[in-house]
């Protein structure tokens, strides 16, 4: 059976009919047991309120912009103890712990300290439950400093983050030495249904010109989103589907523009109630002509995207129910003549269609705190282009993919029992429909997963305990069974696993924890590693799969400690990851008889992967800050005693910053050293040093809230080379490019 769109509309149908069943019983239900949250933002200098600030009641998933003047509300909250959050543009992160007490107001008056030092976050200790917080989150003055024409682009400066790219558009994040579905992308907490994950030139199906805030989750935290997260999850939320009733309309709107490729960007959103429902929609769209170099252009780099969704939510006492749509849309080239690649380059045209349903339900009982019910539906196209030179044109379409993918997931949060004071229990399901055409000979496939993972926190004085499990079966099926010259028998396979985390954290002062993690991840043969069979021409490659192939499993040990004091930060991790059967493409040494290209096969070998991550942040005078981070890593095939390929070298990033109330000025520093340690077919890449420049100033007039960010990467216009990138045999990165990011909030 083909799945198809008729079959998504009835289980949405079904999705619906459910919740709105049990929702009108929700509805009677006795409400005595709410209270309401109402507070007022100041700035801690001088006392004036604070708007625009986003305000968020984590264990409730509930969100809110606070007014012009400061206040904000949320009611219907029901009673118990939980984490609020604020983040505003120029002022540190805020954490509190707030108990809400049944038919009764909490007012709450936050004040915000102007922000210096980078991501720096504030916390009010009531105790210190965190669950699933992550280790990273990156929003308001960073997250537009930082914004670029991928998501990859946007958080590449972040500890222990690389970028794997083949130009521009598919560019990829790689964490700690690890990419593809080693490292797992959400938007909105949901899988993206791409297929970026499995090829080098397969681009990320987001755009992050709407998004909100970028969340960075690793440890026992991460296995809630999947079994394969050594590298962790990175989550792009937007918040398509709104939580929360708002008094008026509200929203943003951006346009971007960049010289390095004549660039333009732009995006907005807008939110507003009527009645029990808020309304959400956003749109945003990217053009960008070939990347310049310090050499020279480098052809085949232009990129056209459009994405935009719409999301309503009805809002009760008893919690939400939500839905959305989105789709994406991007035709972009990949560059050839290097080492690797087509001669001619490739043209790519990629779509993503979404349609997303959730019910957030706060029950009534002691042990339950919040049940959250989602479904997720993706339809994927992608083809590749050959170029024809009879017709001067990119279309001789030699691959393309269709991809339907079906996810259910349940959790349930619970309030302390036993020895635990929170935790998330859940259960997650997963139907792909693959096929393939062209000039590939992939059969047509589907995939069964489905999942129950735990995940428990316990606080015993200074001591934080973390805890979690996972259990995932598979079954892939291809249409039918026939046996391969070259790859041999094509084959129904069932694999069955489990994964597991903890993770210690001692508080030795308010200004220090220190604390330990131990992973064991699994990773479960994909479609592709099976049994594809063809070529794959953005990567001049002949990619042949292993019916054979077994799980692949990671140990990870990690040893970190964080310093917090006022006017300083230190963050410090040592990690060692043991992976056996890391599975990856290995090329043969031979050549395909279909058509002249070398065959690469997916095999597994046993990897060691060891290094470090240090981050830092200094008030020094005269409003000056400086930042910065230093990140490294080693991977070696250890059966073979050789490097593992595609390892980054040592990099890091730093900054020094001026800042007067609305006004901030600074320079950055990013460098790398040489990388000569190298698998079969890599090139040795030289050491560099880039400087940029940035500057953000930000007003407000009634009411709006206007930002201005300006920015110029590689200001000498340096000749440097990335080791991850697929065309640095031919062409360096972008060259000088100058930066404008004007955004307004309302």
């Amino acid at each position: 059976m083909i799945f198809n769109l008729k079959q998504a509309i009835c289980f949405f149908a079904c999705f619906l009919f459910i919740s709105l069943s049990h929702t009108v019983y929700a509805a009677d239900a006795d409400q005595d047991n709410r209270g309401a949250v109402t507070g007022i933002i100041r700035d801690a200098e001088t006392g004036d309120p604070i708007g625009w600030t986003s305000v968020l009641i984590e264990e409730v998933n509930r969100s809110a912009v606070a007014h012009e003047d400061g206040s904000f509300n949320f009611i219907n909250i029901p009673a118990g103890w939980y984490t609020l959050r604020t983040y505003r543009l120029g002022y540190e992160n805020y954490l509190q712990r707030i108990t809400v007490t049944a038919r009764d107001t909490l007012h709450v008056t936050i004040e915000l300290r102007r922000s210096v030092i980078r991501g720096r976050e504030v916390e009010i200790r009531a105790d210190r439950d965190e669950l699933t917080r992550p280790v990273r989150t990156i929003t308001g003055k960073e997250l537009r400093q930082q914004l670029g024409r991928t998501l990859a682009e946007t958080i590449v400066n972040e500890p222990g983050m690389a970028q794997r790219s083949m130009g521009s558009a598919p560019a990829r994040p790689v964490l700690r030495g690890l990419g593809g579905d080693r490292l797992l992308i959400l938007e909105d907490g949901n899988r993206t249904g791409d297929m970026s994950s499995t090829a080098p030139d397969h681009a990320v199906a987001i755009d992050p010109m709407n998004a909100e805030r970028i969340e960075i989750i690793r440890g026992p935290a991460s296995l809630i989103y999947g079994s394969n997260t050594l590298g962790g999850v990175i989550n792009v939320s937007r918040g398509q589907i709104p939580t929360v009733l708002t008094e008026h309309l509200h929203g943003s709107g951006s346009i971007q523009l960049e010289s390095v490729n004549t660039g333009a960007s732009s995006g907005f959103n807008l939110e507003g109630t009527t009645g029990k429902f808020t309304l959400r929609a956003d749109l945003s769209g990217r053009t960008a002509s070939d990347i310049q170099t310090a050499i020279g252009p480098l052809d085949n780099t232009s990129i056209n995207t459009v994405s935009g969704s719409v999301g309503a939510g009805y809002i009760n006492p008893w919690g939400v129910l939500g839905f959305s749509g989105n789709i994406f849309s991007s035709n972009y080239g990949i560059p050839g003549d290097f080492i690797g690649s087509h001669p001619n380059g490739i043209e790519i045209e990629l779509v993503r269609r979404q349609l997303h349903a959730k019910l957030d339900y706060l029950p009534q009982t002691e042990f339950l705190k919040r049940i959250d019910v989602g479904i997720n539906y993706n339809y994927y196209f992608h083809r590749e282009l050959e170029w024809s030179p009879e017709r001067e044109a990119f279309d001789v379409v030699g691959a393309q993919y269709r991809l339907h993918t079906l996810n259910f997931n349940s959790f349930v949060r619970n309030n302390s029992w036993g020895p635990f004071t929170s935790g998330i229990l859940g259960i997650f399901g997963e139907f792909r429909d693959y096929t393939a055409g062209g000039f590939t000979f992939t059969p047509p496939v589907q995939e069964f997963g489905l999942a129950l993972m735990a995940y428990q926190q316990a606080i015993a004085g200074r001591l934080t305990i973390d805890v979690s499990a996972r259990i995932d079966t598979r079954a892939v099926n291809p249409q039918e069974e026939v046996e391969s010259r070259i790859i041999g028998l094509m084959r129904s396979r069932r694999f069955t696993g489990y994964s597991a985390g903890s993770r210690l954290t001692f508080e030795m002062a308010d200004w220090l924890d220190i604390g330990a993690s131990f992973m064991k991840t699994l990773r479960l043969p994909g479609i592709e590693e099976l049994y594809s069979e063809g070529p794959h021409l953005p990567a001049y490659s002949y990619d042949t799969g292993n019916p054979e192939l077994d799980a692949e499993e990671g140990y990870g040990l990690e040893v970190f400690a964080k310093m917090h004091t006022s006017g300083f930060k230190l963050e410090a991790a040592v990690f060692n990851n043991s992976i056996s059967n890391y599975l990856y493409p290995r090329n043969t040494g031979t050549e395909s008889e279909r058509r002249p290209l070398p065959v690469y096969q997916y095999s597994g070998d046993d990897v060691l992967m060891r290094g470090w991550e240090l981050s830092y942040g200094l008030d020094l005078f005269l409003n000056f800050s400086t930042s910065g981070t230093l990140s490294y890593v080693r991977g070696d095939l250890t059966e073979e005693d050789r490097p593992l390929p595609f390892i980054p070298p040592l990099t890091g990033k730093f900054d020094l910053e001026y800042n007067i109330r609305n006004l901030s000025l600074g320079t950055s520093l990013r460098t790398a050293s040489r990388q000569d340690r190298l698998g079969d077919f890599e090139e040795p890449t030289a050491g560099y040093r880039v400087f940029d420049l940035f500057a953000r100033y930000m007003f407000s007039s009634g009411k709006y809230l206007h930002t201005f960010t300006f920015g110029v990467d590689n200001l000498t216009d340096e000749d440097y080379r990335m080791h991850l990138s697929r065309v640095k045999s031919i062409m360096p990165e972008p060259g000088r490019n100058i930066r404008i990011l004007y955004r307004v909030y309302f």
